[in-house]
């Protein structure tokens, strides 16, 4: 799970620098976005739950805004893995 969470926050890091590429980075609207990924209406994005399904969906509309092309199964921005 933490490894999870760490690549999902390095990958919405990127996203974030890609999208505010011709701007500066923007203190408060980083800060708001982490906060929103923190708050509990992700529920902590606990494998399995709808926190983690909502926090996933919301990375994707980022990456999706950014441009950021699809590298996951399927054609998705999403990659199956089993968790033991």
């Amino acid at each position: 799970m933490k490894k999870w969470f760490i690549s999902c926050s390095i990958l919405f890091i990127f996203s974030y620098l890609s999208w505010a590429q011709d701007d500066l980075i923007d203190k408060n609207r980083l800060e708001s976005v982490i906060e929103l990924l923190s708050s509990d209406d992700f529920e902590g994005r606990e494998t399995g739950t709808i926190g983690e399904k909502r926090a996933g969906d919301f990375i994707e509309t980022m990456f999706q805004y950014n441009g950021i092309a699809p590298g996951g199964d399927d054609g998705s921005y999403f990659q199956i893995f089993k968790v033991r």
